[in-house]
């Protein structure tokens, strides 16, 4: 999907790419009761568990792995890799989030 957004490119880019564990309990917390950092420290190999509140009934979490950041072309890949919907609805879930000035 493509959405349009009044924020700059950059800002929002450092608040998704960088500071998403921390940024995202905040701006939605009757979705996400917090984001923790498994492994690694938010770059590339990182691995990110994200709690959801008992709003959502199907899932109570999901982990994610970043594959790959491309801060020249504000690129940002992520799998996630265990919980959600994989192994029932779901094989693999692979995600690209571009962003564009």
């Amino acid at each position: 999907t493509e959405d349009v957004c009044q924020v700059e490119a950059k800002r929002l880019w450092n608040a998704l790419s960088k500071d998403s564990h921390n940024l995202l309990p905040k701006i939605l917390p009757e979705i996400f009761a917090s984001v923790t950092l498994l492994q690694g420290d938010g770059g590339v190999g990182t691995i990110k568990q994200l709690n959801f509140t008992p709003a959502n009934k199907d899932f109570s979490f999901i982990k994610e792995r970043v594959d790959e950041i491309d801060e020249e072309k504000m690129v940002y890949k992520y799998t996630t890799i265990e919980g959600g919907s994989l192994g029932e609805k779901l094989s693999a879930a692979s995600f690209e989030v571009k962003l564009v000035p």
